[in-house]
């Protein structure tokens, strides 16, 4: 999203392939589960969970990282399932 370490001072930046997330996220809830991430950072996470229709929470203490998190997340959309249930 155009962010890197280096613009946020101290900066632990320990970032995981979306793919990677999305294969946890999947084995370990259904649609509509909460997703808990601790150290959300620049919120990987809660955008992968949001775009398979789990609802997340996450906690962050560094502000810039928050922000960052926040912007990703609102340009995320809940992917849809192809079918549902009636």
């Amino acid at each position: 999203m155009g962010y890197s370490a280096k613009q946020i001072p101290r900066c632990p930046f320990c970032g995981f392939p979306e793919r990677l997330v999305e294969i946890c996220i999947l084995a370990g809830t259904s649609e509509g589960d909460l997703v808990l991430d601790l150290f959300m950072g620049s919120g990987t996470t809660a955008c992968v969970a949001k775009r398979l229709g789990r609802r997340f929470l996450g906690i962050e203490l560094i502000p810039q990282y928050v922000e960052m998190a926040m912007k990703r997340i609102s340009s995320v959309a809940h992917q849809t399932a192809l079918c549902s249930r009636p």
